[in-house]
């Protein structure tokens, strides 16, 4: 067994939450065709195929499993690349005529993040403009779902990316969260440049420029009929729980007060910390994580209201300090409260 393929044993046992694109399978099954291999099979893959006819997301912890397996039968440490080297539009569906039909990469940005829980529903999508750079962010906040998983996403949206652009210019700049491969010679071949890894969170920031380039084929026609067409998928997935709702609404009426925290939540809701915590863990999220994503949503609607000042703004969402919400915004979307307002 190469060092990469023990490196995934390894992601195996670390804790992972939520859901993933059947669409994968798809990918998959066309790759494995040539190598004479039937999906069905293979451990864990006839499970994953009964449940993909009925659903349009799996458990990433079964496809992360299914991957390490082929990845061993193979002797292929970096198949998550591969695979999505491999990927093609008509493998995302409805999703990949939508971002087909947008009239610029910027709008298919906006897609990709509108409709991130119909592909990847682990760690969340952030993306902002830095200088002359766009950049996007995937944390940890939900797990580790390992290298074969996130090379997968991360390869297939910049196959996807370059399909419907016509481009093939290399990315400014790669990270991973995940150790360094054994070669690291397939990665420099397919992103045109050398990624980093071991960082704090996977990133990939393109020239900001890119984001107002006409797309190959836009239709702004078929693409009002094809979103209505994925927010019916979208709404068919399952719902971020209702609880997971009544937190960020308690969470909102507490930051009146100033005092949020887990205790004061569960006495809100009538539950024990115990209870709201293992909720929580179920429901694929923490305590501190939708804490964190409740507050930065709070202050981009706060921030789109030019009649409130940035004093108010950090007032509102319970800082002691203009400062301390400067750094935290900064942390959430990489840029000032002040640079963030201007453009948008």
């Amino acid at each position: 067994m190469t060092d990469s393929i023990a490196v995934a044993t390894r992601d195996q046992d670390s804790p992972v939450e939520g859901n993933i694109s059947t669409a994968y399978l798809a990918v998959l099954i066309d790759y494995l065709r040539p190598y004479g291999l039937d999906l069905a099979t293979l451990p864990g893959g006839s499970a994953l195929l009964q449940a993909a006819q009925d659903a349009i997301v799996m458990p990433v912890h079964g496809w992360r499993e299914l991957l390490h397996q082929v990845a061993q039968r193979l002797g292929q440490p970096d198949l998550g690349l591969r695979l999505g080297r491999s990927a093609r539009l008509a493998h995302l569906g409805l999703l990949g005529y939508v971002l087909q039909s947008c009239g610029t990469l910027g709008a298919a940005l906006e897609r990709i993040q509108r409709y991130e829980r119909l592909v990847n529903d682990i760690n969340r999508l952030h993306w902002s403009l830095g200088g002359d750079e766009v950049v996007l962010r995937w944390g940890m906040e939900r797990g580790r779902p390992g290298a074969l998983v996130d090379e997968c996403a991360i390869a297939t949206l910049l196959q996807v990316t370059r399909q419907i652009s016509g481009l093939h210019d290399a990315p400014v700049a790669v990270s991973f969260v995940n150790p360094a491969p054994a070669d690291i010679a397939p990665y420099e071949e397919f992103f045109g440049i050398t990624p980093r890894f071991a960082q704090d969170e996977t990133r990939i920031s393109f020239p900001a420029l890119l984001l107002q380039m006409p797309l190959q084929h836009p239709d702004p026609h078929l693409l009002g009929l094809l979103e209505k067409q994925v927010d019916e998928l979208l709404a068919q997935l399952p719902e971020e729980a209702d609880f997971v709702q009544k937190v960020r609404r308690h969470m909102g009426q507490r930051l009146r007060q100033q005092h949020v925290s887990l205790a004061a939540i569960a006495t809100d809701m009538h539950v024990s910390e115990r209870t709201l915590h293992r909720r929580l863990q179920e429901s694929g999220t923490n305590f501190r994580a939708l804490w964190e994503s409740t507050r930065q949503h709070l202050a981009e609607e706060y921030l789109r209201d030019h009649r409130l000042t940035l004093t108010e703004v950090s007032s509102l969402l319970g800082f002691s300090e203009q400062s301390a919400f400067t750094r935290s915004f900064r942390r959430w979307t990489g840029q000032g409260p002040k640079a963030w307002r201007s453009l948008h």
